[in-house]
């Protein structure tokens, strides 16, 4: 009887040991896979599901493959009749790449559009894009990249849209963008961009829009500007931005959306702008503007102005007459505190009013 509870007892006890060994094991090879995982940047295979539609064309959607080997190659099986040079998107959202493939470039050379955005990517390398010399539209956006090197996008001639909203940039390369002489729309918005190199825009000719907003710019650069001669649309809202330099906008003779609600702003002079035919929206709520320059509605054709929640005006001002009966109605403080501001006045007001702030703090 003793001899069959030692037995029994020593059956379990090695079936126990068993158990710690398997787990931990399990422990050595989840370390192994995570260490190799952050080294490679993506750890197992990466294979494509192929689609056509007419929308995008024929598509890989990507998916990252858990495996114990790192390839060099896509897998996936093509439709009837489709090789590798007629894809023309690749997509991958929602996949944990961390770092992008190079060989997407490598093998889908005719690739025209890529997206993937939420793949938790961190940097944008050299050779992240090298070969896709088609690309014209590139998203980025939801991921978590804090750098983007200065040749990332050296050989895409052809990009006309680019969007990195939604990361952790702080800055950029000056020379990032120094061949994309055809690129169209950029959204750089939802970063931590303090500032940015003064040619860092000098190449975007072509340049339509361009979003800055929901940064933490305290000052906006003339030089960022000085090239953008087609730029339609401006947004700048939700930074930290108190003055609009003299002439910043003034040769932007397409502008016509111009956005910088919630920043810091207190006076709206003319000599921004200039003389602006196309000019039609001007979005300027939750600032804390005192004073406008009347000229500035004169010299525009500005029919809408946003003036929610600033100190001399409240409300959004639609009007499309020619005389701006409205706008000047509505504006009027505005424009009266604008005139005492030049007189000098309201210059010693404001001064004064932020030492009795400082003073109370």
């Amino acid at each position: 009887m003793l001899t069959k509870s030692i037995h029994s007892y020593n059956s379990r006890q090695t079936q126990t040991n068993k158990v710690k060994m398997s787990f931990k094991v399990f422990i050595l090879i989840s370390f192994l896979s995570i260490n190799i995982h952050s080294i490679l940047g993506q750890q197992g295979k990466v294979r494509c599901l192929f689609q056509d539609s007419i929308e995008h064309g024929y598509t890989c959607v990507l998916e990252l493959m858990k495996s114990d080997s790192v390839n060099d190659d896509v897998e996936g099986v093509h439709l009837p009749g489709k090789t590798d040079e007629d894809v023309r998107r690749v997509e991958g959202n929602w996949q944990d790449l961390v770092n992008i493939p190079p060989l997407i470039c490598n093998v889908y050379i005719n690739t025209e559009d890529i997206d993937l955005n939420s793949c938790l990517i961190e940097r944008v390398t050299e050779s992240s894009f090298k070969g896709c010399k088609k690309l014209k539209s590139l998203k980025l956006e939801r991921n978590h990249i804090t750098q983007i090197d200065e040749n990332s996008f050296l050989e895409n001639p052809e990009l006309e849209n680019i969007e990195l909203w939604s990361n952790q940039l702080t800055t950029l390369p000056g020379n990032l963008f120094i061949n994309q002489k055809k690129l169209q729309n950029l959204a750089i918005d939802s970063n931590r961009i303090v500032n940015l190199p003064n040619n860092i825009f000098k190449s975007l000719r072509s340049l339509k829009t361009i979003n800055l907003s929901e940064n933490r710019i305290p000052a906006l650069n003339h030089a960022w500007f000085e090239t953008l001669d087609n730029l339609e649309n401006l947004y700048l809202h939700f930074n930290q931005i108190e003055d609009l330099p003299v002439g910043i906008f003034t040769h932007m003779s397409k502008l016509t959306q111009f956005s910088i609600y919630s920043n810091r702003l207190r006076v709206i002079h003319s000599h921004s702008f200039g003389l602006h035919p196309t000019l039609q929206f001007a979005w300027l709520q939750m600032n804390q503007i005192e004073a406008i320059d009347e000229k500035f509605i004169l010299n525009t054709s500005v029919s809408e102005i946003s003036m929610n929640f600033n100190v001399c005006a409240h409300g959004s001002i639609v009007d499309n007459s020619f005389s701006r009966v409205i706008m000047r109605i509505a504006l009027r403080t505005c424009f009266e505190n604008y005139e005492k501001l030049m007189a000098g006045p309201l210059t010693k007001l404001l001064i004064d009013r932020d030492l009795s702030s400082k003073v109370n703090v």
